[in-house]
């Protein structure tokens, strides 16, 4: 199911992609800093994130029963 108008889809997704590319060269850049001053952060650091999006991930299925 759509929520965006049909004629600006295409300027919504290019948005999307935009921001989602900054985001990701951003990333890089802050994992850079973080790898000179101590490469072990990175793993800590991706660790502590994996643990916070535990319960969105295990949500996802009851999200996508409610929109059937």
């Amino acid at each position: 199911m759509d929520i965006i108008p049909r004629p600006i889809r295409g300027r919504v997704n290019a948005l999307q992609l935009l921001i989602s590319n900054i985001m990701y060269s951003l990333s890089n850049l802050m994992a850079t800093i973080i790898y000179v001053v101590d490469p072990q952060m990175l793993f800590i650091i991706a660790s502590i994130t994996l643990l916070l999006s535990t319960p969105f991930i295990v949500l996802i299925p009851r999200i996508v029963k409610l929109e059937e």
